[in-house]
């Protein structure tokens, strides 16, 4: 009887043992899912820029995709209350992304993704919502592209420049992403090193 009694007392530790446990896995459960939606949060980006009609563009940028809101001086959504996708459909991780106003109204957005062999991409939003150069934007450079840099025109067209190798590629182009130059027109980086381009406005934004 006395060992039954022992092993009772010890099937009921083990059985509080298992049940203190469980809690602990539960606990921790909901400790990492918690951790998880933190590190989705934390991947997101946001990008502020001001249109020439005085209001407010911002661009939310996640993993593969990014949405631009335009929001006026009185705080109302002018497009879309959801926002406009800048890109539908994306293979890879987009990066490096630049978010210019431009002189109607909308704005260019101009990045790169995050692949061995990355390219640079262009996408023109208008001061309606609309997307002009299609549901991915388009492709504005050769693979091995990086760090865009862009700046728009009083025409409202603008100049884009990436780094390509040792050199910095310039092109300007339309809203509907045309090249307007007839050739491309290149720069060496100093000492054959990879560099970041930036683009300037002279006076009156020319």
């Amino acid at each position: 009887v006395e060992q039954i009694n022992k092993a009772i007392q010890q099937l009921d530790q083990i059985i509080q043992q298992n049940a203190s446990l469980s809690q602990q896995m539960s606990s921790t459960s909901e400790e990492l899912a918690s951790q998880a939606e933190q590190l989705q949060y934390s991947v997101a980006f946001f990008h502020l820029a001001e249109t020439s009609d005085g209001g407010y563009l911002i661009l939310y940028q996640d993993w593969y995709t990014f949405t631009v809101f335009k929001i006026s001086q009185a705080g109302v959504h002018v497009w879309d209350p959801n926002g406009v996708t800048a890109v539908q459909s994306a293979a890879s991780t987009q990066c490096s992304i630049v978010l210019e106003a431009d002189r109607m109204g909308g704005a260019y957005i101009y990045w790169s993704n995050s692949n061995s062999n990355p390219y640079v991409r262009l996408q023109h939003i208008d001061s309606s919502g609309n997307r002009t150069i299609g549901e991915n934007g388009v492709i504005m450079s050769l693979q091995g592209a990086r760090y865009p840099s862009i700046k728009v025109l009083i025409d409202n067209q603008a100049v884009i420049s990436y780094s390509l190798d040792n050199l910095t590629m310039i092109k300007k182009v339309n809203s509907t992403g045309t090249i307007q130059w007839t050739q491309n027109i290149s720069t060496p980086h100093p000492s054959n090193q990879s560099v970041v381009p930036v683009l300037t406005n002279s006076i009156n934004g020319s």
